[in-house]
């Protein structure tokens, strides 16, 4: 293997996976970034001096999230038998890996979808129900550092997309979530990005902050064959200090920044073969981690700022 940092590339020899790639992306203060890949199984740890090591190995791992204490979580696939149950870790600052929740079969407890976790520990994760018309909706969870399990909001019938609170909103499928510096979960709901209240006396109250985020038929899409919630969606999010989130739309082969009033920007858009799956921001700092159409061993992780400068960071080929 021979690493170059810093407009660097990784040469591994890579085989077509057949499955749909990770879109875990973070960054700590200090300029760390981590990021999911499927493909090889890893969790990779890109240090300040874009020295790139794997952080864990053997991880059938596609979302990540890291706590402003510097925790680290992600889910894990383990299949069995045809059957992909999925189990939950951390690694703490100090090194510390756990397990905290144990393969789940029953997908109400732990369903392996994206996921935040506040700072008391509680995990807050998208399940996917049948509703009386045996139809898909999504609520979303809270599980406990106890292991008690209750569904958080979402809960109401009628109409997709309704808001209101935890009885009365309705949620269609949530394809990305992250935790805003106000304290609320903002997710991706299809076309929608849309916040929750996690405290207080308006708890599980779902808003919706802007729609059609996502075209009917892209124009250049990396992939041309799959459902729609799974080719045609909006992949990984992140809210920056401002509170904009930043949105990675990969069959659109673009970033975009959605403001509080709901005002949408395209604002990165990807060149040549290579799509955005996951975003991650630090002080004014923009980090897109992208998949190349040929193979989702292909990966690279770029950042953009403000004045449209461009760069490749490191390149997993």
């Amino acid at each position: 293997m021979r690493i170059m940092a810093a407009l660097g590339i990784v040469c591994l020899l890579a085989v077509a996976v057949s499955a749909h790639p990770g879109n875990g992306i973070a960054v700590a203060p200090d300029g760390t970034v981590y990021f999911a890949d499927v493909g090889r199984e890893t969790i990779w740890k890109l240090g300040p001096e874009r020295e790139l090591t794997p952080l864990v190995r053997n991880r059938w791992t596609h979302s990540l999230f890291l706590r402003k204490d510097g925790t680290l979580f992600y889910e894990r696939e383990e299949p069995v038998e045809g059957v992909a149950p999925c189990s939950f870790w951390r690694i703490t600052p100090e090194g510390v890996h756990e397990r905290l929740i144990p393969p789940q079969h029953d997908r109400r407890n732990f369903s392996g979808a994206e996921f935040v976790v506040d700072d008391d520990g509680n995990v807050y994760y998208a399940h996917n129900v049948r509703d009386q018309d045996n139809k898909w909706r999504t609520r979303i969870m809270c599980r406990t550092p106890g292991g008690e399990v209750r569904p958080f909001t979402g809960m109401g019938d009628g109409p997709l997309f309704r808001d209101g609170g935890p009885n009365t909103s309705t949620i269609r499928i949530v394809t990305a979530m992250a935790m805003g510096p106000d304290g609320a979960i903002y997710f991706a709901d299809r076309d929608h990005i849309r916040r929750v209240v996690l405290d207080g006396e308006e708890a599980g109250t779902v808003t919706t902050i802007a729609v059609g985020l996502i075209d009917d038929r892209p124009r250049e899409p990396p992939q041309r064959r799959g459902p729609p919630t799974t080719i045609n969606r909006l992949y990984g999010m992140c809210v920056e200090a401002s509170g904009d989130v930043l949105v990675a739309y990969q069959a659109g082969r673009r970033v975009m920044r959605v403001s509080s009033d709901g005002h949408v920007e395209n604002v990165y858009q990807t060149r040549g073969r290579w799509s955005p799956l996951g975003v991650a921001a630090m002080d004014g700092t923009v980090y897109v981690l992208e998949v190349g159409d040929r193979s989702i061993e292909d990966l690279r992780v770029v950042t953009f700022s403000e004045d449209g400068s461009v760069s490749t960071l490191v390149t997993v080929e």
